[in-house]
């Protein structure tokens, strides 16, 4: 419970598609987990398995864990032996972020990750460059984002194609945004989805 954060919020994702005979639903989502809280729930399940064909032991899963995930010292490590100069840090929660329906939830989400990754980079400004999380639930805050992150030397802008209400970045309200990063100099960067089909059978929502 010390590594993760539940904000408010609900999202329609059910058990494959309804088109295969999937299940539909609204779940509340886990849209803030601290640093390497998803290894430790994968990790847990692993350790946990009877299976002796897969199972592995607690000293096994200690040596998988990449603590450079959440430890700059043991990246610049990796880097080192690596061969690598510089790195660019990218959210393990771009997959679920945008299914948050909560704008305000949001906000606070892609902040307290913004912050944490700031802070991680700066074990070493030159070699560790942290991407940050948009929120685009709502353009204006989006906007105020961007201009935060990038008053720390944030370089890139992270967005995802497509969210739970049917935005798309291609929309007029996210205008605002584009011109923000263009007189900031932050780089748009583009997660792509699956390609599931449209959340509407109308193309007139892409134009709105």
């Amino acid at each position: 419970e010390t590594k993760q954060l539940i904000v408010n919020g609900k999202a329609g994702a059910g058990l494959g598609s309804q088109r295969i005979g999937g299940t539909p639903g609204i779940v509340n989502v886990l849209t803030l987990a601290g640093p390497g809280l998803k290894h430790d729930i994968q990790r847990a399940f692993n350790v946990r398995n009877l299976n002796r064909k897969t199972a592995i032991t607690k000293e096994q899963a200690d040596y998988l864990d990449h603590k450079g995930s959440y430890k700059p010292e043991q990246r610049l490590h990796d880097m080192d032996i690596q061969g690598i100069d510089q790195v660019m840090i990218i959210p393990t929660d771009i997959d679920t972020y945008p299914w948050l329906q909560n704008a305000v939830g949001a906000k606070a989400m892609c902040k307290a990750y913004n912050e944490w990754a700031y802070e991680y980079c700066q074990a070493d400004p030159e070699r560790l460059y942290f991407a940050a999380l948009l929120p685009l639930q709502d353009p204006k805050f989006a906007v105020e984002e961007l201009y935060r992150v990038a008053d720390k030397g944030c370089r890139v802008g992270l967005v995802r194609p497509i969210d739970a209400m049917g935005n798309y970045p291609i929309q007029l309200k996210y205008e605002s945004l584009w011109y923000a990063m263009e007189e900031t100099g932050v780089v748009y960067g583009m997660h792509p989805f699956p390609a599931m089909g449209a959340l509407t059978p109308s193309s007139t929502r892409v134009r709105s």
